[in-house]
């Protein structure tokens, strides 16, 4: 878990022993929604400060994109297709 919230940058603190025995388990963490494709690979993030409309259309235009490169690479000499995605998270 741990190597995962650091590959996404993902932000998070425990309760302090103290917090969880006053009956307080508050889980601070970072509020993002990751778009990855079908074979695990990053496409996109979507923080909080988008609408749901913003999100959408955006969505929409990521999915998009990455269709049409799928559909070159089937059609195209090895040679000629795009390069693939990053497996890495972008840096924000």
């Amino acid at each position: 878990m741990r190597a995962a919230c650091r590959a996404y940058r993902v932000y998070y603190t425990k309760p302090t022993a103290e917090e969880v025995a006053a009956g307080d388990y508050l889980l601070d963490h970072s509020i993002i929604s990751y778009l990855v494709d079908p074979d695990g690979r990053f496409l996109e993030y979507f923080g909080k400060s988008l609408s749901s409309d913003e999100m959408f259309e955006k969505m929409g235009r990521v999915i998009g994109e990455w269709e049409t490169r799928r559909w070159w690479d089937s059609v195209l000499p090895t040679w000629m297709q795009l390069d693939q995605p990053k497996a890495t998270p972008a840096r924000a």
